[in-house]
């Protein structure tokens, strides 16, 4: 009868490692990846319920955004940055396509304006994606925007600005520049 006793050092090595895999989440499949709509945007942040910024996607994460819901994709780039994916790529996948060009931190109030107007012309319902090289710019011209049509002081632009991605302190600045001399303050 010293089975017992055989048996407890036995689980006491086995157990442990019987257990360690309990409680962790399998990885994510092929269609969950897929229904994740910032899967593949570097710097990816929700900045509405229908609008995502980022960085540059690369072409097959741009191809494959139509089947995640996405009608728009709205550029940031400079035509001549290195880099940047052609428009005719989104177009190809079946998605509308426009562009806002700006540079680092020298977007002005029109600019705002601007990205402002081509949100507009996304298909009802549709995702939109604003991207530059890497999210900052999306999060600065966001900031302005909403904070020129919200009334927003420059402090809150600012702060805006901060809570919507990657934004660098270049561009921070210039957010403040931008609303404070559309408001005079």
């Amino acid at each position: 009868m010293n089975t017992p006793r055989l048996l407890l050092p036995l689980l006491l090595v086995a157990l442990p490692s019987a257990l360690a895999g309990c409680g962790e989440k399998p990885a994510p499949t092929a269609d969950e990846v897929s229904e994740d709509p910032m899967a593949g945007l570097p710097n990816g942040i929700a900045l509405d319920q229908r609008v995502v910024g980022a960085g540059q996607p690369s072409e097959d994460t741009l191809r494959g955004l139509t089947g995640r819901g996405y009608g728009l994709v709205i550029s940031l780039r400079q035509p001549d940055e290195g880099g940047a994916v052609p428009g005719t790529v989104v177009e190809e996948a079946g998605m509308q396509w426009a562009s806002v060009p700006i540079g680092g931190a020298d977007f002005t109030a029109a600019d705002a304006r601007a990205l402002r107007s081509a949100l507009d012309g996304a298909p009802q319902d549709a995702k939109v994606l604003v991207h530059c090289g890497s999210g900052s710019r999306v999060g600065a011209l966001w900031a302005t925007m909403l904070a020129l049509e919200q009334n927003l002081t420059s402090e809150q632009a600012v702060e805006l600005a901060r809570t919507s991605g990657k934004v660098r302190d270049s561009s921070l600045e210039r957010v403040r520049e931008v609303v404070a001399a559309e408001r005079g303050e």
